[in-house]
C-alpha cells in the first residue's frame, strides 16, 4: 500500500535533506476546501474552512520560510513526513454544521490564538460569511 506522503508528494524519496514547502497537497486530501486565506509573508499563517462527509472543519496552518521555522521543510524522512501529515489531519476541528463551524471561526470558544486579530484572519472570518450566502 502506498504511503500518504508519496501519494500527496509523488516522486519523494524516504529520506531527503529538505521536506515538501507546499501544504496545499496535505489540505486538499482533508477535504473540499470552501475558503482558504494565507498570510502573505515569509512567516505566518493559513486558515482553511474545509467540507468533507457532510461535515465541517476549520484549520490553522503556521508555515516558515525555512527548513528551522517550517515543520514541513523541516522534514527529512518519509516517517517525519508522514507523521507531519497525520498531525495536521487530527488539528482540524470538525462540526456537524455549517453554522456551528463558522460560529466557532467567529467567536471567542477557539480561545487564545495569535492569530485572531490578524487582517489576514479577519478577511478568512468575512469570506466564510459569504459561504453561508
Amino acid at each position: 500500500m502506498e504511503s500518504l506522503a508519496i501519494k500527496l508528494y509523488p516522486g519523494i524519496k524516504d529520506s531527503f535533506m529538505f521536506g515538501p514547502s507546499d501544504y496545499q497537497p496535505i489540505i486538499n486530501h482533508i477535504g473540499k476546501v470552501l475558503v482558504q486565506e494565507d498570510d502573505e509573508d515569509y512567516q505566518d499563517d493559513t486558515f482553511v474552512l474545509l467540507e468533507k462527509d457532510s461535515k465541517y472543519g476549520f484549520l490553522n496552518i503556521g508555515w516558515g520560510s525555512c527548513s528551522g521555522c517550517d515543520a514541513l521543510q523541516g522534514c527529512e524522512t518519509l516517517t517525519e513526513l508522514e507523521s507531519l501529515i497525520e498531525s495536521i489531519i487530527n488539528e482540524v476541528k470538525w462540526f456537524d454544521t455549517l453554522d456551528s463551524c463558522l460560529e466557532y471561526i467567529a467567536s471567542e470558544k477557539r480561545g487564545y490564538d495569535y492569530f485572531g486579530e490578524t487582517s489576514s484572519y479577519s478577511k478568512f472570518q468575512q469570506k466564510c460569511l459569504e459561504v453561508k450566502k
